[in-house]
């Protein structure tokens, strides 16, 4: 397996990471404190930079996905999918997974102690994480139509990231008890490629170009890293 190594590594104001995603080409970072999520990205000195803020998150938000128009973040344990408006100030719920029809696709996210763990946007869908043990999976859904399109199994028992690359030609899911990062054609066929993180408990992921972002829960610092060697 290859490894990975990094290029740089960044401290983040206090609070809770929610998620990373990708934002007009820039990486957008979400902190959660008190009542509210902090949304940031960093500059051109690797120096993190306040955007704004959303208020009345959900109780345990987790992910961070961008459309074009607006992000989306999810409740990590009641399987909700909430969205901002289009000035990116408040949050309201959109969807709630656990009213989901299974349509013949298994939701593991019903599993008692399952966790919906991070969230990203590609092909037109929303595709999300869902940590439960060797059940863990990940899965793509049609907001408009609200239903469940795809449902893969993930390559370990936590999955803590999804990110499609700039070109949405892959699909890459990072999971913490393994410590890899995995990629997938998007109709979940696993390329055969994955690559060590040296982290000891990664979480969230987003891809900028040929380089991987990965928050550290253990240095609670934010890393970019890409393949080593490439």
């Amino acid at each position: 397996m290859a490894k990975t190594t990094i290029l740089q590594t960044i401290s983040l104001p206090r609070g809770k990471v929610v998620g990373l995603t990708l934002v007009n080409n820039k990486v957008r970072i979400g902190i959660s404190t008190k009542n509210k999520i902090s949304h940031g990205e960093i500059d051109v000195k690797g120096r993190y930079r306040t955007i704004g803020y959303i208020s009345s998150p959900p109780a345990k938000p987790t992910g961070l996905a961008w459309d074009g128009q607006k992000l989306y973040i999810a409740d990590r344990l009641e399987g909700n999918i909430l969205a901002t408006d289009h000035e990116i100030k408040k949050i309201k719920l959109i969807l709630s997974l656990k009213k989901l029809k299974p349509d013949k696709i298994p939701l593991v996210f019903l599993i008692p102690n399952s966790e919906i763990t991070d969230i990203t946007w590609g092909k037109g869908f929303l595709w999300f994480t869902c940590k439960a043990g060797y059940s863990s999976s990940f899965y793509s859904l049609d907001l408009r139509k609200k239903r469940i399109i795809h449902h893969f199994r993930t390559r370990g028992p936590e999955p803590e990231g999804i990110s499609f690359d700039s070109q949405e030609k892959y699909l890459w899911t990072l999971d913490a008890s393994n410590r890899e990062i995995s990629q997938f054609m998007p109709n979940g066929k696993w390329t055969g490629r994955s690559l060590a993180v040296q982290l000891d408990k990664p979480t969230g992921l987003t891809i900028e170009g040929d380089t991987f972002w990965v928050f550290d829960l253990k240095t609670m610092k934010l890393y970019q890293m890409k393949e080593e060697g490439s």
